[in-house]
């Protein structure tokens, strides 16, 4: 991917891709004309220049998407987003329905435009729909991390959660998705900035799959485990390389009518 430059036919000279590119990549020259310069060659790719020219004049490499469309403001209305945000639950309770393809890249293509740190988009993604596979997984998991859930041996975990009609982990589910990296974290600094990232385009995944009439839910006890049990977890899943996330995903077989209620944030110097 690659900026090519300013289409000067459309260019209205207005500047604002001057103010949005971080890097300062944007100029006006001795002829009044804005010009591109990527002197250090480090963009990033943002695209905030692409989306912020109200002429669309910005010369994009073809290998990036042509077919931006144009939205009016406000996208979304306040409380339409709070319905959405407020109605999301941690799905725990799935029916036995498998998952429409389209409606697995309708959640995907959310997750694609996720913010990160630098725009690195370092995220690779893996589903797991094999139910052979799933609860395989699942059963290394709770037979690691049975303590965790304040039960005194993985018998005693796997006996109450059977007799819930669930499995200990994955809910019966058919769709796990795990997010990780090809590579190995080099330190706890980019460990932390890479697990926010990872956050971030899960929840842009559950907020999708929400709308979609889907439900999802954070695994977090996959980490745990992979402590644990890594190259045993690893090849399970068929990876290899650093986990750093993963959600169920699946029909909900509870349906919730209400929002749950919240405390207010305790937020200092705020006036």
């Amino acid at each position: 991917m690659s900026i090519e430059g300013i289409n000067q036919d459309l260019c209205s000279k207005c500047k604002i891709c001057m103010k949005v590119c971080d890097r300062r990549y944007f100029r006006e020259d001795s002829s009044g004309n804005i010009v591109y310069e990527n002197l250090t060659n480090n963009c990033i790719f943002c695209g905030h220049c692409i989306a912020a020219c109200p002429e669309d004049a910005i010369k994009r490499s073809l290998n990036w998407e042509d077919n931006v469309k144009k939205y009016s403001e406000p996208v979304v209305s306040y409380e339409k987003i709070m319905q959405l945000l407020r109605m999301n639950r941690s799905i725990r309770n799935y029916k036995q329905k498998q998952v429409p393809r389209e409606l697995i890249e309708k959640v995907f293509d959310a997750m694609r435009y996720a913010p990160s740190a630098g725009n690195a988009r370092l995220w690779r993604y893996k589903v797991l729909s094999n139910p052979e596979k799933i609860a395989e997984l699942g059963d290394v998991i709770s037979r690691t991390m049975w303590g965790y859930w304040g039960y005194s041996s993985y018998e005693q975990a796997k006996e109450y959660f059977e007799s819930m009609g669930r499995d200990t982990i994955f809910n019966k589910a058919p769709i796990v998705i795990i997010l990780y990296l090809e590579r190995e974290v080099p330190n706890n600094t980019m460990y932390a900035i890479w697990g926010v990232d990872t956050g971030i385009a899960i929840t842009y995944g559950q907020l999708a799959a929400e709308s979609l009439g889907l439900g999802t839910c954070w695994m977090n006890v996959l980490l745990g485990a992979i402590s644990v049990k890594k190259e045993e977890i690893l090849k399970i899943i068929g990876i290899k390389g650093l986990v750093l996330g993963a959600m169920t995903l699946g029909y909900p077989e509870i349906k919730y009518s209400r929002p749950t209620p919240r405390e207010p944030l305790d937020v200092e110097g705020l006036n």
